[in-house]
């Protein structure tokens, strides 16, 4: 049976409907025969019947034949697998990696391994740190800049010491270096001249001509020229 056919059944079952609960509450059983109470009495039970399927279908009343969709699953118990953490106590092969592991390609007190790096460390500290400073700032600040304010704060303070060893700290962070062998502002305090000439060394054994400063450096490496890698393990001189 068609769709227009459940729809007719349900306006007449409504109207039926109707007489029968007028019936209920006014006295017609002596107007109304008692088979024609009887009847109305059914086609009401069977709108309701209509209704039921019409709301279990989405408005439609089921067709005959057809067959009734599955109960909903009941609802899951227990976490939900994405909101339960991973438990790392027990595992005895998971360890955390340092960050500061690499060492440097060259060690502190080596600094006489290059003569002319440590004279111009002593002499003028302010052309070594500049190189150094913009280097590790990628440009951003020019070398004679770097080098005005470390003369600046030496001439005002005598504390330059405090301002170079921040680009220790900065350039330790970029290639993960240890914090060798104390603190970074202990070793610029300490030995200031070393402290310059290690980083000096550290960036020249990592491809940088330190002459050339970062936009000399970047031109020669866009010319397919490659920058030395430090070996395995650093190079102590």
């Amino acid at each position: 049976m068609h769709r227009d056919g459940y729809i007719y059944i349900d306006h007449l079952a409504s109207h039926c409907s109707i007489l029968y609960n007028l019936a209920r509450f006014i006295p017609l059983s002596d107007l109304l025969p008692y088979h024609l109470l009887r009847s109305l009495e059914s086609i009401s039970v069977v709108q309701f019947k209509i209704m039921d399927s019409s709301n279990a279908f989405g408005g439609h009343p089921q067709k005959p034949g057809a067959s009734t969709p599955p109960p909903p699953p009941p609802p899951a118990e227990g976490v939900p697998a994405q909101f339960m953490k991973p438990n790392y106590g027990n595992n005895a092969g998971f360890h955390a990696q340092p960050v500061d592991n690499v060492p440097w390609s060259s060690g502190l007190f080596s600094c006489f391994g290059d003569i002319p790096i440590c004279c111009l460390s002593f002499w003028c500290p302010c052309i070594t740190f500049g190189r150094i400073a913009e280097i590790t700032d990628h440009g951003s600040v020019s070398c004679p800049v770097h080098g005005a304010i470390y003369t600046a704060i030496a001439l005002l303070t005598g504390c330059a010491c405090c301002f170079s060893c921040c680009y220790r700290t900065k350039m330790r962070q970029q290639y993960q270096l240890k914090e060798d062998p104390c603190a970074d502002c202990l070793v610029h305090f300490c030995c200031e001249t070393c402290a310059l000439t290690q980083e000096y060394r550290e960036l020249e054994k990592r491809g940088f001509d330190m002459s050339l400063g970062w936009d000399g450096n970047m031109d020669r490496q866009n010319r397919g020229i490659p920058m030395a890698p430090v070996p395995p393990g650093g190079m102590m001189k």
